[in-house]
């Protein structure tokens, strides 16, 4: 298998900082060992992380199983000059080990200058959920992994989230050209795009809001998934308008009724906790959670 070798200089060197954009965090290489010994990467790494020890396996079997679409790659190659890519991973995500090694094989493949290349892994643990310990993902709206961020001139372009909507090599064309790409999980992308969403929304802004996005989101799981991120990171405010909103978008759905019974009844609202775990077992009188929370209150 052949691969460029990465510059020394990309491991050893502190990035130089882009405005609020790309990290500027210095290269750690971090290896955690879990309670229950298993191994993790998290924060800034070098790609070499991936090739070795017991990432190897996962890696290379999605990077030579992977054929490139070699024409469609081609002509993308002279658009990637001076762009930066910055990818938040997971070396415990399925996701990430499929993509992450296909994407470094195009990028390689087209000589992409590997200075320009952020790789920033995330924990999956509950206290720092969809986090680095450098913290790269603050202000980025890292909820799914992998994150594919395109930058130029420390904008954002646009992102692949989670998979491709087509392909590796077909979305990296439509961002690098400029043409319209929606990624997915995009109404979380337009979420974050209103107003007010730091602080607790009335509920007529909240059903304007569902109004709006309704035709936008794909199932409940959306924006479910975002508010546990939200939480993770002490933004429970914002994470309270999210599942709110997501009760209004899949009223029948029993899991944002659940979150937001355990949201209020941190925060101390405890009426607020049991209106929403009494919805919860309107809708799945078997769910033993919420029957088990609403007991302790």
């Amino acid at each position: 298998m052949q691969r460029i070798i990465f510059s020394i200089l990309v491991v050893i060197a502190a990035t130089t900082a882009v405005v609020a954009q790309p990290a500027s965090t210095p290269i750690l290489n971090t290896e955690y060992t879990r309670t229950n010994g298993q191994k993790v990467l998290l924060g800034h790494c070098s790609p070499l992380m991936m090739q070795s020890g017991i990432y190897q396996e996962w890696y290379d079997k999605s990077y030579d199983g992977y054929t490139i679409d070699a024409g469609l790659a081609s002509q993308f190659a002279p658009l990637l000059d001076g762009k930066v890519i910055e990818i938040f991973a997971g070396s415990w995500c399925g996701d990430t080990r499929r993509e992450i090694p296909r994407l470094m094989k195009i990028l390689e493949a087209n000589n992409f200058d590997t200075a320009q290349l952020k790789l920033i892994f995330v924990d999956n643990s509950k206290e720092l959920y969809k986090q680095s310990p450098q913290h790269e993902e603050a202000g980025k709206t890292i909820h799914r992994i992998p994150t594919i961020i395109v930058y130029e001139d420390g904008k954002e372009l646009n992102r692949i989230v989670e998979t491709p909507v087509n392909s590796l090599e077909k979305d990296l064309f439509d961002i690098l050209s400029g043409k319209p790409y929606i990624s997915n999980y995009y109404a979380i992308t337009y979420w974050q795009r209103l107003d007010g969403t730091e602080q607790k929304l009335s509920p007529q802004r909240l059903s304007e809001l569902a109004e709006a996005i309704k035709g936008i989101s794909r199932n409940a799981a959306e924006f479910n998934g975002y508010s546990y991120a939200l939480a993770a990171q002490g933004q429970s405010a914002e994470a309270a308008n999210v599942l709110e909103l997501n009760t209004l978008l899949y009223p029948d759905d029993p899991a944002s009724y659940l979150s937001l019974g355990k949201l209020y009844n941190q925060a101390g609202d405890t009426k607020s906790a049991q209106k929403n775990l009494e919805k919860v077992l309107a809708i799945q009188p078997d769910n033993s959670e919420a029957a088990e929370l609403l007991e302790k209150l």
